[in-house]
């Protein structure tokens, strides 16, 4: 899967890579393209990942302009987002806890199979 799209985004991307893959972001006589097309060890976990947070990038881009991001107040729109990680870490939590529940509740679940 080759993930390519405008200046800022490949830009994203490099930066993203470069966290991911150890490689310096500055890399002597080579261009975004070489790095982006070199060949990498990241899982299609990464990948997929990866892939989200470019779509929503350049959804982002889309909606409410090219560089727009430059001009708000990330700390506050992030904390606002954490508030609903919090909530959906939690939501999970609970889930978890029903899960393992059930599963003392049936403990024929916990038995491996023939």
């Amino acid at each position: 899967m080759t993930i390519i799209g405008n200046g800022h985004t490949r830009f994203l991307l490099l930066v993203l890579k470069t966290m991911l893959t150890g490689f310096p972001l500055a890399l002597p006589n080579h261009s975004i393209n070489t790095f982006l097309s070199m060949p990498n060890n990241l899982r299609p976990e990464t990948i997929e990942i990866l892939t989200k947070c470019l779509e929503r990038y350049d959804k982002g881009a889309k909606e409410y302009g090219e560089n727009t991001f430059m001009d708000n107040d990330n700390l506050a729109e992030l904390l606002e987002e954490l508030y609903d990680v919090i909530n959906y870490a939690a939501f999970t939590i609970m889930q978890v806890k029903r899960l393992q529940e059930n599963l003392a509740l049936n403990p024929k679940h916990n038995e491996p199979k023939n």
